[in-house]
């Protein structure tokens, strides 16, 4: 049976947009091959993208999915090597190999310029727009993250580290020795879920088949579940195991899922802090379970409950706010494809999907 995953290359974070495009393609220098869409907003990126992925439906595919629009897409990857992606900004991407292995397919080259050029002023005012609702969300998430240090900091303080420590060595070791692999999967960074316009999504269903081994830890930030992932990923990389990480969508320091593909393990953090992935997973059990909050001295962290509670309050009144400042300039996003999309010839643009069509089944 064919897989369908649902991942996000970039990300809105407590950096600004954070970008793993380098990672969309997993077998990247092995025989790949890349066809980089640039144009503008409602040139048609990502319906020629989501029509070559409906064309390519019995094959293993990948839909990497834009962060600031739920419906949009970023990238299609086939069979693990072929992909066509969108390179504009804000993650701009160029040809490394360009003809060899990398095509770049200028949409420009089908819009009625002199239509555009009479809506100059409103292009630059609208993407103007979107810039500033985009940097006030960006603000936001800053502001975020502060709360989260702070709410981090008090259990960083009160944690029992011997027993932490012990206990990641325990889940690490057990992580570690579970199957043995033949040829290693490769090393990548991505997103399982993302703050956009709608709040924060994911699909990390797609990501966790019925059959893999699943280790499961929840925690508050500061109690040592970080730790574990960091632990597990460099252990990992050592003894040359390939592995998906993906990062948590507020803060891309952190980890949320690890992923051994080639072991059929995978590591989910399910504190639900900012993504309910459980809620997703109803048909899978737990290998393994592991609290770091009962790792802590509850006489020694209740006293700070209050204060907890109201930085727990600040953090999410933040994302929240920045996840409708997003939806604002989304909405100006809208105005702006709207111009475009009334400038472009796209029954010329139906032939040139034809023609990727061919070409990828040529690379197949």
């Amino acid at each position: 049976m064919k897989t369908i995953r649902h991942i996000y290359p970039g990300g809105n974070t407590r950096y600004g947009f954070y970008s793993f495009y380098d990672y969309i393609l997993p077998l990247a220098g092995q025989d790949e091959y890349k066809m980089i869409l640039k144009g503008g907003p409602g040139t048609g990126k990502s319906s020629l993208m989501k029509k070559v992925g409906e064309h390519f439906n019995a094959h293993e595919l990948e839909y990497h999915w834009c962060s600031s629009d739920n419906q949009a897409l970023d990238a299609v990857v086939i069979d693990a090597r072929i992909c066509i992606l969108d390179g504009t900004a804000p993650h701009t991407v160029d040809p490394r190999y360009p003809g060899a292995y990398d095509d770049i397919i200028p949409l420009g080259n089908y819009w009625d310029g002199d239509r555009l050029q009479a809506q100059r002023h409103s292009i630059q005012l609208l993407t103007d727009e979107v810039s500033q609702f985009f940097q006030l969300a960006y603000y936001r998430l800053r502001e975020a993250y502060t709360a989260y240090q702070e709410w981090e900091y008090y259990y960083q303080h009160h944690i029992d580290k011997a027993r932490v420590k012990k206990n990641i060595m325990a889940l690490g070791s057990e992580f570690m020795a579970t199957r043995s692999v033949s040829s290693p999967a490769p090393t990548r960074h991505l997103f399982a879920a993302a703050i956009t316009p709608q709040g924060i999504v994911t699909r990390v269903e797609s990501l966790l088949p019925e059959k893999i081994q699943l280790f499961a830890v929840k925690g508050s930030p500061g109690s040592g579940k970080s730790e574990l992932f960091h632990f597990i990923s460099r252990q990992c990389a050592i003894s040359g195991i390939g592995l998906e990480h993906y990062h948590n969508p507020f803060n891309p320091d952190e980890i949320d899922l690890l992923i051994a593909p080639e072991r059929e393990i995978a590591l989910l953090d399910i504190s639900g802090i900012f993504v309910d992935y459980e809620a997703h997973l109803s048909k899978h059990q737990y290998l393994r379970l592991l609290d770091f909050d009962q790792l802590l001295n509850p006489t020694s962290i209740d006293p700070w409950a209050k204060r907890i509670h109201q930085t727990q309050n600040r953090l999410i009144d933040a994302i929240q706010d920045a996840s409708q400042l997003i939806r604002y300039a989304k909405e100006r996003h809208d105005e702006l494809e709207a111009i475009y999309i009334a400038a472009m010839h796209f029954d010329e643009l139906d032939q040139l999907q034809e023609q990727i069509i061919k070409q990828i089944i040529a690379r197949i």
